[in-house]
């Protein structure tokens, strides 16, 4: 089992996700659907958009199964943005 999952809002895991192409194609409500394409499938979920609550942890993971990517993945991006200022 790897480290667990950071603590993060819609638009910050948006912001995150955009690293790998993932864009937000459409918006119903509180959900925006993002779409993109990864190892050459064209993928997409949907994620809720509640402000800047925090996701729960279950809908993270979720996101990162529906679009293929690990959680691995996730946490190299997050310690490559703090490394930036």
């Amino acid at each position: 089992m790897g480290a667990r999952l950071p603590v993060l809002s819609a638009p910050q895991l948006i912001k995150l996700l955009a690293r790998a192409g993932f864009i937000p194609v459409a918006q119903r409500g509180s959900h925006i659907k993002i779409e993109g394409v990864r190892a050459g499938q064209r993928r997409f979920t949907t994620l809720p958009m509640h402000g800047s609550e925090d996701l729960p942890a279950g809908i993270i993971k979720a996101v990162l199964a529906d679009l293929g990517i690990s959680r691995e993945e996730l946490l190299q991006w997050i310690g490559s943005r703090r490394g930036k200022h």
